[in-house]
């Protein structure tokens, strides 16, 4: 009996597939699981971008999702298959997040939430509108919403007051309706925060959205203090080059999140909560054991996001 070489035989088996128009994808999907009205849901897309946007807007809407998980498959995908494989490789994810969350993970998330909220940055923050008051900037206050969001979700304010500010706003863009803003052919939107480390304000820029969303998870999980996210859109007339406008952008980050605004973050920051590190440690070594490494992570996040655990580099001086 001849003997096939291994080598040979895969090279036969590779050729076949491309005759037959198969061809290597590797999927890379993202996702979160969440519990909404009772229900646990499990939101993932192809598009990271949209996983963090959700979750953003989700906490806003007091819905409190776990972190996102980033899953990838590399496997060949025959002629007219890549989106019937593409949902399957969704629903892999989906099953991922299914074991790593339970119901039960969620209910107790939903109680830690309802003993951390706070409404000391209110008064920062309603002087900050006073500030603003017929100035008809839409930079100014996109920035400006941006950072009552951010209280917000970090439980610096309550509910009464979010809805308060936002009706303020609403009405400042009202009257806003006849500025118009010249746009031209060209644009490119790109993306960045601050954090604080070692006393030091440092500096994440990037045009792709979900590489500076991603960051700022990664960094509000490991406890450093952190901005608001910052997205700004370049209109311009010829092409320019991405590094021109990110060194552009950079000068926009660091005029606005200067040494004046992380003061302010610290503000909404420093509010006091029902739950003492102690109880809160117990609570995370609890969740290891019954819900696992993910589980865990995604908890000891909303612990420092909530202010229940001190920051890396959190300041006394307001």
């Amino acid at each position: 009996m001849t003997t096939i070489d291994p080598n040979v035989q895969a090279a036969r088996v590779v050729g076949r597939r491309a005759e037959l128009g198969w061809f290597d994808v590797e999927f890379i999907m993202h996702g979160c699981a969440y519990l909404q009205d009772g229900k646990l849901y499990y939101k993932v897309s192809s598009q990271a971008e949209d996983i963090y946007r959700f979750v953003d807007n989700a906490a806003v809407e007091g819905v409190y999702t776990s972190n996102v998980l980033k899953y990838t498959e590399k496997c060949a995908v025959p002629s007219g298959m890549h989106d019937l494989i593409a949902n399957d490789v969704k629903k892999d994810l989906a099953r991922k997040l299914q074991h790593s969350y339970s119901k039960t993970f969620f209910e107790t998330l939903k109680q830690l939430s309802e003993r951390t909220w706070g409404n000391g940055a209110a008064v920062l923050l309603w002087q900050e509108a006073e500030e603003l008051e017929g100035v008809f900037s839409e930079e100014k206050i996109d920035f400006y919403e941006s950072l009552v969001q951010y209280a917000y979700r970090h439980h610096g304010i309550n509910s009464g007051t979010y809805q308060n500010i936002m009706r303020w706003i609403h009405e400042e863009r009202k009257n806003m309706d006849d500025y118009l803003i010249s746009k031209d052919f060209y644009e490119k939107t790109v993306y960045g925060f601050a954090y604080e480390k070692d006393g030091k304000i440092k500096y994440v820029d990037n045009a792709l959205q979900s590489y500076v969303y991603e960051k700022a998870e990664q960094m509000e999980q490991e406890g450093y203090l952190i901005t608001p996210i910052l997205s700004h859109t370049y209109w311009y007339k010829q092409s320019r080059r991405v590094s021109d406008i990110l060194r552009e952008f950079r000068q926009l980050l660091e005029t606005v999140y200067n040494a004046e605004y992380m003061k302010k973050i610290k503000i909404i920051r420093n509010h006091k909560t029902e739950i003492t590190e102690d109880a809160f440690s117990a609570l995370l070594e609890q969740i290891k054991m019954t819900d696992g490494e993910h589980a865990a992570d995604t908890i000891l996040r909303y612990g420092y996001t909530w202010g229940i655990l001190p920051l890396r580099s959190k300041s006394n001086e307001l």
